[in-house]
């Protein structure tokens, strides 16, 4: 398999959000360039956080379980509902509105392609796109902001684990996190991604392939 020669420019998103539909709302998000052939990271990144209280007014939920979670993860007390909600209204105020903030992001898309050299494809690669490309995306709808990449420009990180652990047996998200423990934190968690991705590149590079003579089957016509 050879991964030697051509160019590999993938964007490395991550969202920190409270829920898990499209229509809650997202308080950071995380991204990061990653280039293989040669490996280059971290040339170009965002760290945007999303005023919470802004996304609520925008219409944006918040999801009872996520809420929980949140609470768990933050280590706060027991408290009701409207209480921690007050909490993360002060966790995550950013000084944007929603709609600059969505702006914010397409701006750094731009400039990432920008800086890709002429005729190289970028990918956007997401935790799961049913959850970041999705949630995402109707960030910009509802703020009416073009989306600027094309839908088929996303690729999903657990198909890629699942694929380097079926072809080596190697989990490289348990490797990498069990060195690298998840923050919770966009751009940090972007980053450990982007790893996981440099660890399955170093990893596929090693397997072998010999194509068959045809690939079509027997018989088959256009």
């Amino acid at each position: 398999m050879n991964l030697n020669t051509k160019p590999i420019n993938l964007l490395v998103i991550d969202l920190e959000t409270l829920g898990t539909k499209p229509g809650c709302i997202v308080t950071e998000v995380g991204a990061t360039l990653f280039s293989a052939n040669p490996f280059i990271a971290g040339t170009l990144e965002l760290n945007e956080e999303i005023d919470y209280a802004s996304s609520k007014r925008a219409g944006f939920k918040a999801d009872k379980k996520t809420v929980a979670w949140w609470a768990d993860k933050l280590s706060l007390p027991a408290a009701a509902r409207k209480d921690y909600e007050r909490y993360f209204a002060n966790h995550w105020m950013a000084a944007r509105s929603v709609k600059a903030s969505i702006s914010n992001i397409s701006m750094f898309y731009n400039k990432v392609m920008e800086s890709i050299p002429a005729g190289e494809k970028l990918y956007l690669v997401g935790n799961d796109i049913d959850f970041d490309k999705s949630i995402l995306e109707h960030y910009f709808a509802a703020t009416c902001t073009p989306i600027p990449w094309h839908y088929r420009d996303w690729l999903s990180l657990p198909t890629v684990v699942w694929l380097v652990e079926i072809l080596t047996g190697i989990d490289i998200k348990k490797v990498i996190r069990s060195k690298w423990p998840t923050t919770h934190m966009a751009l940090d968690d972007a980053r450990q991604e982007a790893a996981m991705l440099e660890m399955a590149f170093d990893l596929l590079r090693n397997l072998t392939y010999t194509p068959p003579d045809s690939i079509v089957p027997e018989g088959y016509t256009k």
